[in-house]
């Protein structure tokens, strides 16, 4: 058996559940954002749909509170 596969699978579905993958681009147009409760700055719409998206998939809240501007 090949370990080293083994291992990169087992790290794979240990990280995939975890937190979203999303590959956003790096312009920075900050946003203010209510993630379960807790405010959190993004530095894009897409960093933010990533999470919001994950978040939602779980049951959780997400909203937007000031587009613009860093918490």
């Amino acid at each position: 058996m090949n370990y080293k596969i083994v291992f990169l699978i087992a790290v794979m579905l240990s990280t995939a559940s975890t937190s979203p993958l999303c590959a956003c681009g790096r312009v920075y147009t900050p946003l203010c954002a209510l993630i379960q409760n807790e405010k959190r700055t993004f530095s894009n719409f897409c960093e933010y749909k990533c999470v919001h998206d994950y978040v939602i998939e779980r049951g959780g809240a997400a909203s937007i509170l000031i587009n613009g501007v860093p918490c």
